[in-house]
């Protein structure tokens, strides 16, 4: 497992996940309007991204989704061991 670092809103969110698409899951734990659906979850966390961005984020999967958190700073590995 590697630990990541999710950094929108508040507090940043440390986690653990086999990859990065594994920030999904964090931020719905702690996001108390988040829809149990996970289409319409990865909408509302692409609208939420975006307005934190100020700019477009893909969200056609998780996987592009997390790209584009990363290349913006908003999501980091912050280690790669285990």
């Amino acid at each position: 497992m590697k630990q990541y670092r999710l950094k929108i809103g508040g507090d940043p969110i440390d986690f653990f996940a086999e990859n990065p698409e594994g920030f999904l899951e964090a931020w719905r734990s702690v996001n108390l309007r988040a829809s149990s659906d996970d289409k319409e979850w990865l909408r509302q966390a692409a609208m939420s991204a975006c307005d934190w961005a100020g700019g477009p984020i893909r969200y056609d999967n998780a996987t592009v989704f997390a790209q584009d958190m990363m290349s913006k700073g908003m999501l980091e590995e912050i280690n790669a061991e285990g």
